[in-house]
Formats: structure tokens, sequence, C-alpha cells
């Protein structure tokens, strides 16, 4: 290579440019192409104090590194070159970093041979491309793994992974406690409901009322997680809506994971007195819960919107707390009166600007669907009008079929309904048995929950509002089994990323991080942003190599 400069005999100024030298095999005299274009001498020195010197340095380093083998070669490709029919050209190469994180926590030895090829497959779809199982079978090509199995084998395995449902929750707890220092003195539980459309009914889905009045078959998931959010352990419940079916596995999992205190963290609509008592009355359980404002208590609507006490942080955050104590009743048997009992508690308030723009945007969705409903009413029963029906005057439903019972009022948008709700917009209340943890420590541990079940939805494809479709019970399980394996992979990532980015963030980049074949075992790589960049250094793979020999990523990748 050599610097290049041409003179216009017209204007008389001289533009440079990076140029090679190469021999055609079609003819005796040297030819030249052009390397790069750098510009008029007369422009570049205003850039550079001596251009000719400064490009004649680059030169010199270029044509040195091209003398390096290993970091320089010249590829000839036609282009009449055509594709090969099912050949898969095109790769992700971003799951790297989630390959990186299954062999540190040696999922590889956990899963022996063929059936740790299937869990590969599974989480990492799971993950970056998360589809049907006959879907995530038909694009194993895009990962570099064997993945030379039938879709018969891929489906037979699913019940070998079954059985190691309990197993995986004890292997992936002790190698996080020795790489990241896990304390489990306190585990943060919390439940939710998903809802399966099956042609059989089995053991562990039964006939229920699903949140949105679904009368599919209904499985509820308790989950554990650890101080820097990060998943501990899952299991399975078979009633609806009801935390105290946690209640007999607390002893089970505090003396698995050596965890000292149980808290229980929910949604106000599966709190009950019998569930409060449990928690309170003992030194190794507790709860927070998040109570809706718009309920029917004027007391703590008026204590939410009394500016009084509230602390400003910056200008869109604000929060104030207090000792409140709680009369509720207690059912006992069933057999006699309830028995009032009284709780101290810690109410926590806080509001914030971001969550009233997340609450108006979700409402907009709910608004436009009651408004459909007022132009065809007929088209609505109790499930398809879930929420909308809240903003709509003389609305009813059959409580046994859920059908709209047609009466003579006409239907109306309630405005007033909306204008209240739209005043605790931004606001949050918590209430928890935790009286002397700080109302930050109490904040803190409730969105970390909250980012729990954003990350649930993200990996499973917000299957909270989804059926699936499965039809046994070995595939429940094997599928939660993927799911938490995933989730307690891409939560240690983010981890590593010091939390700076949600999981959706995470996933997104590393799904777009890709590659194509090349020629000769080289692929061409053509997307990088921020946030795979940093991830890359963090975890020490080079993310930001535009080629990359075959050989290389085997090597990144452990293959």
């Amino acid at each position: 290579m050599y610097l290049k400069k041409s003179t216009n005999s017209k204007t008389g100024r001289t533009y440079l440019s990076i140029v090679k030298s190469y021999r055609d095999k079609n003819s005796t005299y040297p030819k030249t192409y052009t390397i790069e274009s750098l510009g008029y001498l007369d422009e570049l020195i205003k850039k550079y104090d001596d251009p000719i010197a400064f490009f004649e340095k680059k030169i010199i380093d270029l044509n040195n590194k091209e003398k390096n083998p290993n970091d320089s070669k010249i590829i000839t490709t036609y282009i009449s070159e055509k594709l090969v029919p099912q050949y898969q050209y095109r790769k992700n190469f971003g799951y790297a970093a989630l390959s990186k994180i299954y062999h540190e926590l040696e999922l590889n030895k956990f899963f022996i041979g063929n059936i740790n090829n299937f869990v590969k497959l599974l989480v990492f779809s799971r993950l970056l491309a998360p589809a049907s199982k006959k879907k995530t079978y038909e694009f194993k090509g895009i990962y570099f793994e064997n993945m030379d199995f039938s879709l018969d084998n891929f489906y037979h395995s699913f019940f070998p992974i079954s059985l190691r449902k309990n197993d995986i929750q004890t292997w992936l707890h002790k190698k996080i406690t020795d790489k990241y220092k896990r304390n489990t003195k306190s585990g943060y539980f919390y439940i939710t409901n998903y809802y399966f459309k099956m042609n059989n009914q089995d053991s562990l889905s039964r006939k229920n009322i699903q949140k949105e009045n679904s009368r599919d078959p209904i499985i509820q998931m308790g989950i554990v997680i650890d101080n820097l959010g990060i998943p501990v352990s899952y299991q399975f419940f078979y009633k609806n809506s009801d935390p105290t079916t946690s209640i007999p596995i607390f002893a089970d999992l505090k003396s698995k994971f050596n965890i000292e205190k149980i808290i229980m963290v929910a949604d106000k609509k599966v709190e009950n007195s019998e569930n409060i008592t449990y928690h309170k009355y003992d030194d190794d359980k507790g709860y927070i819960f998040n109570q809706l404002i718009r309920s029917d208590d004027k007391e703590l609507k008026e204590y939410t919107l009394d500016e009084k006490d509230y602390v400003w942080i910056g200008n869109d955050y604000k929060k104030k707390s207090r000792l409140y104590k709680r009369e509720i009743e207690v059912r006992g048997d069933g057999k006699g009166k309830p028995s009032k009992l009284y709780v101290d508690e810690k109410q926590v308030v806080f509001y914030s600007e971001k969550l009233a723009k997340h609450v108006k945007s979700e409402r907009e969705t709910i608004i436009k669907k009651a408004y459909k409903i007022l132009r065809n009413p007929k088209k609505y029963d109790q499930i398809t009008s879930y929420e909308a029906s809240r903003y709509i005057k003389n609305i009813y439903f059959d409580k046994n079929t859920g059908k709209r019972i047609a009466v003579d009022n006409t239907l109306v948008f309630d405005e007033k309904k909306l204008n209240e709700d739209e005043k605790y917009d931004g606001y949050s209340v918590i209430i928890t048995s935790e009286c002397k943890k700080s109302d930050e420590e109490i904040i803190e541990i409730y969105e970390k929950i909250w980012e729990i079940k954003e990350a649930f939805k993200e990996i499973d494809n917000d299957l909270d509002t989804a059926p699936i479709y499965l039809s046994r019970d070995y595939y429940i399980y094997a599928h939660f089994l993927i799911n938490f394996i995933a989730l307690t992979i891409a939560k240690i990532l983010q981890y590593r990323m010091k939390n700076e980015y949600s999981v959706h963030r995470i996933i997104e980049s590393l799904s777009k991080i890709s590659c194509s074949y090349f020629k000769e075992d080289y692929y061409l790589f053509d997307y990088l942003d921020d946030v795979g960049e940093k991830i890359g250094m963090e975890l020490g793979i080079k993310f930001n190599k535009r080629f990359m020999k075959l050989e290389e990523i085997k090597k990144i990748l452990g293959l």
C-alpha cells in the first residue's frame, strides 16, 4: 500500500488516497485499487498539521499488519456465487454471553450428552427467540452448537429434563453462592398464575378460575429470589390465588437453601388474613403487599394525596411512610365467628413520574377498548371486556356464564371513575410487616419482584396473558425448568452489568448480534450497540470484531 497524490491540472488541487498494487493474472501489467479515499490536501491540512506524514505513517502500520497472517487475509470472492439451498448462512452470536454464564454455572456438567444440547437449544431460544417447541427445533441452525438430532428425539428429551426440576435448583444455588457470594439471610417469595390449553386433565393442572376469569386449567408458580434479585427456587401450587398454599413448603425451602427468613411479596388481591397472621407472628417470616389505592379505603386515599411529610428526591420522585395498626378478621377453622386481630404494619407511599406515565399509557389502551365495547357491546363478554368494563356504566355480566346481561339502561362511559383513578396515577402504597426496615429497603425489595415479573413476561413471551399449549405434566415441568434456568442466566447477566439495563434491553441487544458466513470459514458481523459492547467487555467476548474465523468463534463458545 502507498499514498497516492493526484494533482488536478486545472485547479492545482492535490487529492490523497491510499491505494494498493496487485498483478491481475490476466494482465502483464500491475494494477491498483483504492483502499481509502482521504480527500483534498488543502482541506486535510485543516485537520492535520502534516497530512502526508500522518497518512504515510498510517500506511506503514497497515503494511506491517498485512505481513502478519493472523491479522490480515485476502479472500477472493465472485459476485456470481450462488446460495446453497437450506444452508444456514446467518447465525446468532449474541448467545455467546448466555453460553458464558451457562458454562460458569457448569450446567454443561449437570446435563450430560445430548440432553445438554437439548437444554442449551431450549434455554438460548427461550431468551433470544421465544417460540413453540417445534419452531424452536426448526430454527436450531441459527446457533453454532451441535444440533444434529431429530424432532422426535427433541420431544423425547422433555421427560428426562423434567426429572431434574428439583436437583437443578440445588445445583444452581451452590454455584451462585460460590461464585457470587449469594446471601440467603432473607428470601423473597412471589406467586404468579399461568393457564393452559390442554387435551387432557392431568394431576398438575386443575380446572379453576384464573385472574382473567378464564376457565382453562391453571397453575400457580411461587418463585423465591435472593438479595441480588437472582432466582433461588420455584414451586408449583394447585389452588387459585391463595398464598396460604405456600405455607407447607416454607420449611423445606429454608432447610434446602439456608434461608433464614422468607418474606412474602404479593399484590393486594392475593392477600388474606390467614396469610398475614401466619407471616406476621414469627421471626422467620414476613410480608410485603402492594395496596391498590383505588380501593375503598378512604383514609388511605386521603393520606396518599396529602402533601404533608412527603420527601422529594429530585423533581420526579417523592415518598413518605408511617406505622399503622390495622384491624383484620381471622376466620380460624370456619366453625365459629371470625375473630378480630390488630397487626402493626408499615405503610410506604411513593410517587414516581415514570410510573405515572406508564399507568397512563396502559390506561389509554383500556379506554380505547371501552369505547369499542360501547360501539358494539354484543361482541364482548366478561373475559374479553376485562378491565375496560370498569369505565362503563350499566354493564352487567352473568356470574355463571360470564356473558353480558342486556338491560334497558344505555351503556355510557364513566368519566367520573376515570377522573378518580387519574388522581392516583404514579402513586403506589406498600404495606409490610417489616416495620424496622427503611423505606428504601422496602421499595427496593418490591422493585426486585416487579423486575422478576417483567423478566418472566420477556422470557415466557408474555405467557401471563396467553395460554401454554402443552399436554402432559412432564412437558409443563420441563417448560418451567427451562424458564427458570433462562431467567437465572438473564438475571445474573443483569447483575454483572450492575443492573444498568433491564432484562428486555439485554436480550434485545444480544438477539441482534449476528453474523453471516462469508468464505473460508470466516464470518462477517454486522451489528453492535452500546449494550452489547459493554456486555462483551464485562465477559471478555470480542463482540466488536468485524470478521471472525469459525475456529475462534468455537473457542469463545467452548465447543
